[in-house]
């Protein structure tokens, strides 16, 4: 059809004035006339359109009569409304409401994870170097530790970048002041270069950030550790204690003002990196990986060329001892080498591949997962107030009919059902802000987080008078353009009340509301299955009874401290070791490979460990022995587990000899089955342990009895040798659930607003239970005095309902089947999904739907029917 868009003339005279409609439209079509020789039908409908939009100004609009007295008067006419229709105007404001306080919360919360590195002043020139390797076997293994030297010689070698720095974690220590004698257990120390402070140029309350660590043994703190340390006042220039070395004192040059916001680097003291060596030689040595290296590029430098300087660096320095540690040319190294300089602001939201960092992060898909979670609730909401506008669109007929009689024209009786629209969001969307305020404490107990709500923020009214826009514009706009188009005839005679075409447009919402719904509920039962998988499955240790005593390094007599342990009634054995098998313990990775055969290799954890370790854990031994205190050569023994043996190749791996290409080599003298020691994210890698000495936890195994006992008899023991220094400890247990707690607070949110929308959808299906009883009413009333049934009267009523739910499970359940096996695909570990999780959702959805209903459809069933008949 060689004409314009039907569409955008009909938009064109909806809004152009009367007196210039002729005009318009006459040059709109010669100009399409024009284009369409020229260059097309295509183009001339395209341009068409374009030319109707550029055609809106208000100049060229209608003159809709909102005069002082028509708002004065629509106002009242919309509060006589809310009044008279109660129950509709409360189920339409609490619906609304209830999702303008579930957007609000995920809001908050999707905007605090975004925010990460967001503050700092030059963030789009901060990078981080992240290193992907990609395994013979195809493995992705992502790090972000380097060598010390690495930084150094970045500084001395790259062009084009501004400075680099290094971060060195140190974890949790012992810290007080120098004038006090009580150790404090203070959490995130780490070390950093001076020029960390350049890099994110970090505001300072106190002392000066160009001079803070530039030289050894100085240290700055958070405003809040000063604060607790040294309150009310200036603490630069005072001395510090760190783990109880009064022999090498801190010199305090720096207290950071409170960040304007959240960080991926968590520490609260920083001490210099400035001659620090943990170990003789380390700044020249390319073998152990330990440090964060942070570089500052400005924009004018091209990013890849800086990239390609430090991938020279790598092959220069450290690739080589990678050919000789896993065999294998340099060459083929760089081919699987993927180096790349991460942008600080993806670092918290896009590091999912790492493992072993220990640095606060998310993950982007979580983002979208809960913004979807936000935006399907309050369309559920705006279903419920269109549903229930067009459902009593009957009565509200007759009302337009007459209006229009009287002489009001179709843009006075729009404005009329917008303003009823923004009155009911208005309300609405200030009774959402105030639950949301008044729920703030659950939800950040519930999301493991400390939002506060953004009274002060500038944004925060501007986004509520937004949001009673947007939403009375949504919620309104259909509603608005449908009622006010009645003819005043057709609807005085009962001839047009769109009641067929509506009831099938309602059907449809009520369809979308319970398929998000059913999707909600099929992933709460997924996660909940898999987090009791995870918190029940075996995993190859004991970690049931047993007590971890924090900070020990500080002791001097940790050996008796530990003999006098065991002496205890109820406690069956003590391990001295920092690797613990969950979360916050040591690690170490190493290549290894057998001797003489360097082709079989693999990347591996090497634990360092004492003679009890084993039986404090209750490691099951598949092959070999433990190690034995009284066999001399066990200080050259190896214990594997399984893995390992497996990515070895080892068939008889007793007396096999290993070697990590750097140290002696050690003879495997046992095989250990395989436990879990990382989140079930990932699947259970090689791990070796070794007899050797780390000190800075101890695990206690407690018997079954009175267990608050025997930890105070450890207390009274640690008081003995440590009386400045509280005993610190958690149990192994909590610790382990500790691993999983980011998928547990998922777990609880997805939980909680699944019931929101099912909470949402079912005010309106209630709603819409009510006005289908009420407009049956007489119907129902000639089927009871005919004879019908009270049961068929409720099948009837409940009929229409159910058949729509199930409509809407048949579309949801492989949605949610297909949106979950994706989610489970994140966990080596993972639940298989079955049928009867669907079936389970199926059901509860069914049972939802008639506890909504069934209120009303019982008392329509049960009511006499001569009353219904008057009624009617």
């Amino acid at each position: 059809m060689m004409a314009p868009p039907s569409w955008a003339l009909r938009f064109l005279r909806w809004f152009c004035r009367e007196d210039l409609i002729e005009e318009i439209e006459g040059d709109l079509y010669e100009l399409f006339q024009d284009r369409m020789e020229l260059d097309g039908l295509h183009h001339a409908r395209r341009s068409f359109v374009w030319n109707v939009l550029r055609s809106f100004r208000l100049s060229t609009i209608r003159k809709i009569n909102f005069y002082p007295m028509h708002l004065k008067s629509n106002f009242k006419l919309a509060g006589r409304h809310l009044v008279r229709d109660g129950m509709f105007s409360l189920i339409k404001i609490g619906g609304f409401a209830l999702g303008v306080a579930a957007c609000i919360l995920i809001g908050l919360f999707v905007r605090y994870e975004l925010s990460y590195d967001q503050h700092h002043p030059t963030k789009e020139e901060i990078y981080r170097i992240y290193g992907r390797f990609i395994a013979d076997d195809g493995q992705v293994q992502a790090g972000i530790h380097f060598p010390m030297p690495l930084g150094t010689t970045i500084a001395d070698e790259v062009s084009g970048i501004d400075a680099v720095g290094r971060v060195l974690r140190l974890g949790d220590r012992l810290f007080r002041s120098s004038a006090s004698t009580q150790n404090i257990f203070e959490e995130q120390f780490a070390y950093i270069d001076q020029e960390i402070i350049d890099i994110f140029n970090w505001p300072f309350k106190y002392g000066d950030p160009k001079t803070a660590l530039i030289n050894p043994n100085t240290i700055i703190l958070s405003e809040a550790s000063a604060d607790k340390h040294f309150p009310g006042r200036d603490p630069v220039g005072q001395t510090v204690i760190m783990d109880d070395r009064e022999d090498q004192p801190l010199t305090v040059t720096g207290v950071l003002e409170s960040a304007a916001g959240p960080s991926h680097l968590p520490y609260r003291f920083y001490i210099s990196l400035r001659d620090q060596e943990r170990w003789l030689n380390e700044s020249i040595d390319w073998l152990s990986h330990n440090y964060f290296t942070y570089l500052k590029v400005p924009s004018s430098s091209d990013i890849q060329n800086v990239r390609e300087q430090v991938l020279d660096i790598f092959v220069e320095n450290m690739f080589p001892n990678w050919s000789r540690a896993q065999n294998k040319s340099i060459e083929s190294i760089i081919q699987s080498t993927d180096l790349q300089l991460q942008p600080v602001e993806d670092i918290y939201l896009h590091s999912t591949e790492l493992s072993y960092d220990r640095m606060p992060r998310s993950d982007i898909r979580v983002i979208w997962l809960f913004s979807a979670i936000a935006l399907f609730i309050l369309v559920i909401a705006i279903i419920n107030f269109v549903n229930l506008a067009t459902a009593k669109s009957l009565q509200r007929a007759r009302e337009v009919g007459l209006r229009k009689v009287l002489g009001s024209v179709r843009q006075q009786l729009i404005g009329q059902f917008l303003i009823e629209s923004f009155l009911f969001s208005l309300i609405s969307v200030l009774l959402g802000v105030l639950l949301a305020w008044i729920a703030m404490p659950w939800f950040n107990e519930l999301a493991g987080r400390n939002l506060r709500f953004p009274w002060q923020s500038w944004w925060l009214l501007p986004a509520i008078l937004g949001g009673i826009a947007g939403v009375g514009l949504l919620a309104g706009l259909y509603p608005a353009f449908y009622l006010s188009r009645f003819k005043p005839m057709n609807v005085i005679r009962g001839l047009e009340v769109g009641r067929t075409k509506m009831s099938g447009l309602r059907s449809m919402l009520v369809i979308f509301q319970f398929m998000a719904s059913i999707v909600l509920l099929i992933a709460t039962f997924v996660i909940d299955r898999q987090m009791n998988y995870i918190l029940n499955k075996s995993i190859g240790y004991d970690r049931d009874q047993i007590m971890v005593i924090e900070g020990t390094q500080t002791l001097t007599e940790i050996d008796p401290f530990a003999d006098r342990l065991t002496q205890l009634a109820g406690i069956s054995g003590v391990s001295v070791g920092g690797y613990i098998p969950v979360t916050g313990g040591n690690r170490n990775g190493n290549t290894f490979n057998i001797v003489g055969h360097p082709e079989l290799k693999t990347a591996a954890q090497i634990w360092v460990v004492d003679h009890a370790y084993g039986d404090v854990l209750g490691l099951e031994m598949l092959d070999g022995r433990y190690f034995n205190e009284a066999i001399q050569g066990d200080s050259n023994a190896l214990i594997i587990n399984e893995s390992m043996a497996k990515a070895l190749n080892l068939d008889e791996p007793l007396g096999a000899e290993i070697t990590n290409g750097f140290l002696d080599p050690w003879r495997v003298v046992g095989v250990v089955k395989d436990f879990h020691f990382a989140s079930f994210e990932y699947e259970i890698g090689p791990l070796c342990l070794r007899l050797g000495f780390s000190n800075n936890r101890m695990m206690v195994k407690l018997g079954q009895e009175d267990v608050a006992s025997m930890v105070s008899a450890v207390r009274r023991e640690w008081e003995l040798v440590s009386p400045n220094q509280s005993l610190r400890y958690t149990f192994l247990d909590e610790n382990f659930a500790r691993m999983f707690a980011r998928v547990q607070q998922q777990k609880g949110m997805v939980r909680a607003f699944a019931f929101f929308a099912i909470i949402v959808a079912c005010l309106g299906l209630f709603g819409l239970a009510t006005y289908t009883t009420d407009q049956r009413s007489k119907e129902i009333g000639t089927r009871k005095v005919l004879g019908a049934s009270s049961a068929s009267i409720f099948k009837l009523l409940t009929g229409s309902f159910l058949r729509l739910v199930i409509i809407a499970f048949i579309i949801a359940a492989p949605l949610g089947w297909w949106l979950m096996k994706k989610w489970l695909e994140d966990y080596s570990y993972r639940i298989e999904m079955t049928w009867d999780i669907l079936l389970y959702a199926g059901l509860l959805s069914i049972l939802i739907v008639l506890m909504s209903i069934s209120y009303q459809t019982l008392r329509a069933t049960l009511e006499h029917p001569v009353k219904a008949l008057r009624q009617g």
